[in-house]
């Protein structure tokens, strides 16, 4: 099998406006009705974009050939792993059910100096510092 980068003439992390632009460039060299054009060539130009456009051929295409980075392996992994994307937010709001009411309290009850974060924005020389809301003492919400 062809080296579909090499034949488009891109990078392995190319995106798809790359992928496009090359493919269009190519196409125009090498096309049938073109003086110079080349049938057999044509074609495994347009296999080679067809693959590398869909997401999801183009990532069965680096698996299979090895073209995956390693960030990519890790992340595959990853997900393989833990396939439920929330795992580790959904499990700690069921573990710690004062943090999910706090959350999700109404908008009467968020402290209006702090809009809720319990901290506060001050100017500070040249930058600005994050301070503990006195209003409510930190909380977000008022007492």
């Amino acid at each position: 099998m062809a080296n579909y980068y090499e034949i488009l003439n891109i990078g392995i992390n190319a995106s798809q406006g790359e992928i496009k632009k090359n493919y269009r460039k190519k196409a125009k060299q090498c096309h049938p009705d073109m003086p110079n054009g080349n049938d057999v060539k044509f074609q495994k130009l347009y296999e080679a974009y067809q693959t590398l456009i869909n997401i999801q051929k183009r990532k069965i295409y680096d698996v299979e050939n090895n073209f995956t980075n390693k960030k990519t392996q890790i992340h595959q992994e990853f997900k393989l792993n833990y396939p439920n994307k929330n795992h580790r937010y959904s499990s700690h709001k069921k573990s710690y059910p004062e943090y999910r009411n706090k959350t999700t309290s109404s908008t009467k009850d968020i402290c209006l100096k702090c809009h809720g974060l319990g901290k506060i924005k001050e100017p500070f020389v040249n930058f600005e510092i994050w301070r503990r809301c006195s209003y409510c003492e930190g909380s977000g919400l008022e007492s």
